[in-house]
């Protein structure tokens, strides 16, 4: 038993990286990737893909909100980039950390509110809890180096020039109000909400 609080997921399209609930920029996605076996044990794995310009390459969801102390999770995996960056921006408050998916170690950050879990087939669970009031995006980034070669962006989003194949897995994008993430809830078009988990039975049903 988890023994969870309930939590609601506010990404509309929790696992398909193609829909208009999300913004990509300069990357391409191949759904479902053959051969992949997601953290649940399906062929459910998107592909995010830098294109080759120089420049950002990555996908933000389309939720807004005005809360304080939300989680953005999601699962990651190496597919030929190692480092993925999961943050948030508000204006000139922003909060990242960069994962090394070989290892899950966190290379850079400049916020302590996150935390990386290893999960099942080769993939990390990565969470940033935004702590910032305004509306703007969460964005999942690729990065080929630990250090963003050759340079950030205003929003500490790496710019480099990609190469067109490789790129990393991404599976199961989370944004729930809380303090730290919860197991994953799946959605396919709208919010989604799991109940609390109740470890309780009447007397009545117990067989003594």
């Amino acid at each position: 038993l988890l023994i969870e609080e309930a939590r609601t997921n506010l990404v509309t399209y929790s696992n398909d990286f193609t829909t208009s609930s999300w913004t990509r920029q300069l990357v391409s996605i191949a759904s479902n990737v053959s051969g992949v076996t997601a953290p649940d044990g399906s062929e459910t794995v998107d592909k995010m893909i830098p294109n080759t310009s120089n420049n950002e390459h990555r996908v933000w969801d389309g939720v807004s909100s005005t809360a304080v102390g939300e989680t953005y999770s999601v699962y990651a995996k190496s597919a030929g980039y190692d480092y993925v960056w999961l943050g948030y921006y508000e204006g000139s408050v922003y909060g990242y950390a960069v994962v090394n998916l070989t290892n899950g170690v966190v290379t850079a950050s400049n916020t302590a509110n996150y935390s990386v879990e290893a999960s099942t087939n080769g993939f990390y669970r990565i969470s940033v809890t935004k702590t910032a009031s305004g509306t703007n995006p969460r964005y999942i980034s690729i990065s080929p180096s630990p250090t963003a070669s050759p340079t950030l962006n205003s929003s500490n989003v790496p710019l480099y020039t990609g190469d067109g194949t490789s790129g990393i897995y991404v599976y199961g994008a989370q944004i729930e109000a809380g303090a730290f993430p919860t197991s994953y809830i799946p959605t396919t078009g709208a919010a989604a909400t799991r109940a609390r988990d109740i470890a309780q039975i009447p007397t009545s049903a117990f067989g003594y």
